[in-house]
């Protein structure tokens, strides 16, 4: 382990560090596929080789705040994978969420930023929907049963809130964070590929998608999406020749994504890069207030969509044995949704209750904003879309930063057809809140030089 990190380790004044990064993506991708295949045919194996990929974690020495993201996330995909049934979910809550408290600890010895108004704004706003979720939890259906989903958001909120404050002072530090989470995705889907191109059955959903390392096809579509936003933002703010090294893994997600054969992924990317053609910063209010309104709009059509008969959608993703409509039932989940925030307009049926509504029992609202309102009301549904508004208000809009928007944009849009921005404990949760608030706390201190630092 000492010869891999000797010939791995990144200097902080390394200018290929992220030439290194991929290197190491790449080693990575190879190892963590042989030792999930490991894990299916030997499941006792699955605690040793969860220490092996923290060690290697580690071995890449990328800092403490890296470590701690990559640990908990790769925990996270675990759990959503073939795999997760092996161990607890008390098990699995410690590889997920021990590492956000470590670097929450870390983080707290670090001094804290000088704030725009804007920062407070959005920090606030974070502070009282987390107030509210708590509330309507504690005055919900099933209070018992979500009081520990309440307590999850309140813990990665504060991660947040002080990764915003205390950790991102300076431009090429968000984008090395965001590389290093864009390489992550590349290598889960890398051996989510190579598992479906080896025709392993856990990586082919039903309908014949792809859904990789995932519980289901919707997750590799997300998953594939923010990546490949990701990959245009840092290809167009590369450093010393680097931008060739976020190609190539930008087409294997885009495969990746096709496969999936996921809508609400797609619908996701159009938003994203509709929104990279027209921004400039004339512009700066136009694009949250459009994308808000229709946002609203399309969720209000897709509740009578059902109105209408589509046929199915043939080839390989043949959808007529669901005997539902083009939006695979979500039409009807919505309907639930709306009925139950009209018997409690005004704080919901409680935070994280939507699969416990009668009629959609086990199942996502597929849409946050819908959820949102059911499950908190016109409160939680006003502080939420109020968050929204301002961290896409608070984000700069020229410079390298421009290109990030593509990512925010796909992330909120996501969230049209699925409701996975409070699921902490699925795969995309807390990559999609670094990714929005790395976005609106950039301090317009655009550097001329990529001097990645490390702590």
């Amino acid at each position: 382990m000492n010869f891999l990190k000797n010939i791995l380790s990144i200097k902080k004044q390394d200018t290929k560090w992220e030439i290194n990064n991929v290197k190491f993506g790449v080693i990575l991708l190879v190892l963590l596929f042989i030792l999930m295949n490991v894990v299916l045919v030997y499941p006792k194996w699955s605690f040793f080789v969860l220490v092996v990929g923290v060690t290697l974690i580690f071995s890449w020495n990328i800092g403490l705040w890296r470590s701690m993201i990559l640990i908990s996330s790769s925990a996270t995909v675990l759990r959503s994978s073939a795999v997760g049934y092996m161990l607890t979910d008390f098990v699995w809550y410690i590889f997920q969420f021990t590492p956000l408290c470590i670097a929450i600890i870390f983080l707290l010895t670090r001094p804290r930023q000088k704030l725009r108004k804007i920062d407070r704004i959005i920090l606030v706003t974070l502070g009282l929907f987390n107030l509210t979720a708590l509330f309507t939890t504690l005055t919900g259906i099933a209070a018992k049963n979500t009081l520990l989903q309440a307590s999850l958001l309140i813990l990665v909120s504060v991660f947040l809130g002080l990764t915003y404050t205390r950790r991102w002072s300076r431009q090429n530090q968000i984008r090395g964070d965001l590389a290093t989470i864009f390489i992550f995705m590349v290598v889960v889907q890398g051996i989510g590929l190579l598992g479906s191109l080896l025709n392993f059955s856990w990586a082919i959903a039903d309908y014949g998608r792809f859904q990789g390392v995932f519980s289901n096809a919707n997750y590799a579509g997300m998953i594939s999406v923010i990546g490949i936003m990701l990959s245009l933002y840092l290809i167009v703010t590369r450093k010393h020749g680097t931008g060739f090294f976020y190609v190539l893994p930008g087409l294997i997600l885009v495969i990746t994504l096709i496969l999936s054969g996921s809508r609400g992924a797609l619908l996701a990317i159009f938003f994203g890069i509709l929104a990279l053609m027209g921004v400039n910063k004339h512009r700066k209010l136009l694009i949250p207030i459009t994308f808000i309104a229709t946002s609203l709009a399309l969720s209000l059509l897709m509740i009578y969509l059902s109105f209408f008969e589509f046929g199915s959608n043939g080839g390989s993703f043949d959808r007529t044995i669901q005997n539902s409509d083009i939006t695979s039932g979500r039409v009807e989940i919505y309907k639930v949704l709306i009925i139950n925030w009209l018997e409690s307009p005004l704080f919901g049926t409680g935070y994280k209750t939507t699969e416990m509504l009668k009629g959609i029992e086990g199942i996502s609202g597929h849409n946050i904003y819908l959820s949102v309102l059911a499950e908190m009301g016109i409160i939680g549904c006003f502080l939420f879309i109020f968050l929204i508004f301002n961290i896409l208000r608070g984000g700069q809009y020229t410079g390298e930063n421009k290109m990030l928007l593509g990512a925010v944009i796909t992330v909120f849009a996501m969230e049209l057809t699925e409701s996975s921005m409070f699921g902490f404990g699925g795969p995309t949760a807390l990559f999609a809140w670094i990714i929005v608030l790395a976005f609106a706390s950039s301090r317009n201190k655009l550097e001329s030089t990529f001097n990645e630092v490390n702590k």
